[in-house]
């Protein structure tokens, strides 16, 4: 065999280059609560896999996808509840292989600690197997009110139960009208943005409300989550809700959703 061909395609550089390759597409980054990692896989959308691990004991973590995977499966219009016989069966099958937990939206493994690269390896291929689901399963046309639908399954799991369609008043309005309310002594108002298609006129709207709730109460943090894969989202509308929220982010934010409830908790 020519020398030249054999340096090139040889056990060794096939071993080089996929380490670099792993090097160049690992990222991860140390929170409080742990470690977020982006790994070298994809879901069918081709969207980067990241799992977050958290250490709860001396010589164990939970390795979880902070429920990213189910979130996009229902954004693709599939019922995963025990209802839907077929598409409940296909994610009950991945789950007993996987050896997975589910927690809501949430899929979760125990690993052992020190940390082992198959176990990482294993649960995000897990993710990228169920998430293929979205080929198998019985779609239910187009799904209504997922950002709410979301944001009541974290609610649920972090054992929170919020006012729901209810108003308060601003500076000018006598109402202000929110999806729903944590009242405490920081209290939040969260407005969900489900509609289809262009969202400018309704931010430009509730810019205004926003400002007008501020002003009436300064202490009441303001939240807007919304489904950027149904909407039309220009410049101006998502300068409009930064400017205006204490949390503007997607449904499935799940990270930045979980800690503005957890300023909740503290407080």
């Amino acid at each position: 065999m020519n020398t030249t061909v054999n340096n090139l395609l040889s056990s060794d550089a096939l071993r080089t280059t996929m380490s670099a390759f792993w090097d160049e597409q690992l990222a991860v980054e140390e929170t409080r609560n742990g470690l977020v990692a982006a790994l070298p896989l994809m879901y069918p959308d081709g969207i980067q896999i990241t799992v977050n691990i958290e250490q709860f004991a001396a010589t164990q973590a939970v390795i979880t996808d902070r429920g990213r995977t189910l979130m996009r499966l229902e954004n693709e219009g599939l019922n995963l509840e025990p209802r839907a016989r077929h598409n409940h069966a296909l994610l009950e099958e991945k789950k007993k292989v996987f050896e997975l937990d589910q927690d809501g939206y949430e899929l979760r493994k125990l690993i052992k600690l020190p940390l082992n690269g198959i176990d990482v390896q294993l649960f995000a291929e897990s993710l990228v197997s169920i998430a293929h689901l979205v080929y198998r399963a019985e779609a239910r046309g187009v799904q209504e009110h997922i950002v709410r639908n979301a944001l009541q399954r974290t609610f649920k799991a972090r054992h929170l139960t919020p006012k729901e369609n209810t108003w308060l008043p601003g500076k000018v309005a006598d109402r202000v009208p929110v999806d729903f309310l944590f009242e405490g002594k920081h209290s939040l108002a969260m407005k969900t943005i489900d509609v289809h298609g262009r969202v400018r006129d309704q931010m430009e709207q509730w810019g205004w409300r926003w400002t007008d709730l501020h002003n009436g109460n300064p202490d009441v943090l303001r939240a807007m989550v919304y489904n950027p894969d149904q909407q039309e989202w220009d410049n101006t509308s998502l300068k409009i809700g930064r400017e205006v929220c204490d949390l503007f982010c997607p449904y499935y934010e799940t990270d930045q959703i979980n800690d503005t409830l957890s300023k909740l908790s503290a407080a």
